[in-house]
Formats: C-alpha cells, structure tokens, sequence
C-alpha cells in the first residue's frame, strides 16, 4: 500500500525477460499470475509513460481464454469495461483504456 503504485489495481503483465519476445512475456505473466493458457491476438496498441522513478512502455494485446483463474497471490476481479471508473488504476493503465475506447471498447 505505501509503494508509488500502492493500493491501485493493475491489468496483468510485466517485464520483458532478456531471452523473450513480447508475446512470450505476455503468455508467461499471464500463466504466472493467473494460472490460464491465452490466446493472443491482435496488438491494439501501446503507451509510453513517465512515473517520477522510471519509465515504462505498456503494450496492449486483445486476448482469449476458456479458462477461469485457478490462483492469484493477489485479489483480482474481472471487471467489466463499464466498471473501470470504479477501480483506482495507474495513470498508464488509463491511457490503455483510452486506447480501448479509440478502439471501440467503450472503457
């Protein structure tokens, strides 16, 4: 809760590993996190964000899955896009959803 991101709800993902692509990432943070095979789509797009102790660039797949989460370490929910607005999310996240938006997601 006291760390720069603390108590503000985030969308699956993380780091790119040296020996990884971007859809190997995504596939493994996914499994990491949730405990669900993917299948990834389309690149919707991305964004870059400066946070006053690093940067970060955010890539946004539109993915599928038939399975439901086995196990988190974390709480999660699986919102609906009309629920964002409900849940405190980083400012990078909200450029995503404007992205969705753009998109016609209706976040």
């Amino acid at each position: 809760e006291n760390a720069l991101l603390g108590g503000l709800w985030e969308l699956p993902g993380g780091e790119i590993e040296s020996s990884e692509t971007p859809i190997g990432a995504l596939r493994r943070q996914i499994k990491e996190e949730c405990d669900i095979d993917i299948n990834i789509g389309k690149k919707v797009g991305y964004v870059k964000h400066a946070y006053s102790h690093f940067k970060i660039t955010q890539t946004l797949f539109q993915c599928q899955t038939q399975e439901s989460v086995k196990s988190m370490n974390k709480e999660y929910r699986w919102i609906t896009p009309i629920e964002v607005n409900n849940y405190p999310f980083p400012k990078s996240n909200h450029k995503l959803f404007n992205i969705l938006n753009s998109d016609g997601w209706n976040v």
